[in-house]
């Protein structure tokens, strides 16, 4: 078998072709995971800010919690 039978009219060997494409298939799905996983942690991102902002309204406190009062000490 010759390099011409195993290629197509472009040059393109079919198994690497498909190899390539294989993984670009599972590049796909692991970059759709990972696009689920980081809108799941804004999700959870954003109910922790509504939460310290409404701490924040009921103590009269225009701080974060947890950071440094004058002193050096924590809230």
């Amino acid at each position: 078998m010759t390099v011409e039978d195993t290629t197509n009219n472009r040059g393109v060997d079919p198994k690497e072709f498909a190899q390539a494409w294989k993984a670009l298939q599972e590049g796909e799905h692991t970059a759709d995971e990972i696009e689920n996983k980081l809108d799941t942690m804004e999700e959870k991102m954003a109910v922790l800010l509504e939460q310290v902002e409404r701490l924040q309204q009921e103590t009269g406190s225009s701080r974060y919690l947890g950071s440094k009062k004058e002193g050096g000490e924590k809230q």
